[in-house]
């Protein structure tokens, strides 16, 4: 009966040893998760921060993109404006060309009117002139209108 006894409490012991060695790695098991599910938890949060982080930054890139986009529309219509200013200048620098031609001419006009009006005048004088000395051979010859 020793020997069965010593039997039973070998088995006993050996049982008893595999409990505490399942035990002890249970609680180890046990302790891993724990820690795993903390370090989720770390992970998760730090995926929400990084969602928002994206988030906020996807927000800053689309707000940079429609400055961006404001300002390159800005630019041309600046250039669209400065293009039209070109154009007007040019159309201008035509008109004042025209313009001063028409200047040229209406001063030259003016001369030739001023010629005119001198030659009128001058004719005027002339005649006047030539009337007096007219009248002045008829009364000296003694010639009136009636006898021409």
């Amino acid at each position: 009966m020793d020997s069965a006894s010593t039997a039973d409490e070998h088995a006993s012991d050996t049982s008893s040893q595999l409990l505490d060695t399942f035990h002890d790695q249970y609680l180890q098991v046990r302790t891993t998760m724990s820690q795993q599910d903390k370090e989720i938890t770390l992970l998760r949060a730090h995926l929400e921060t990084s969602t928002a982080t994206v988030t906020a930054k996807d927000t800053e890139i689309a707000q940079l993109r429609l400055r961006l986009q404001q300002a390159s529309d800005k630019e041309q219509h600046h250039k669209d404006k400065m293009s039209q200013l070109g154009k007007d200048y040019k159309s201008a620098r035509h008109r004042e060309f025209d313009l001063l031609a028409d200047v040229k001419q209406n001063e030259a006009a003016k001369r030739l009117g001023n010629v005119h009006r001198n030659t009128d005048h001058f004719i005027r004088r002339e005649v006047e002139r030539l009337n007096r000395e007219l009248d002045e051979l008829k009364e000296r010859v003694g010639v009136t209108d009636e006898g021409l």
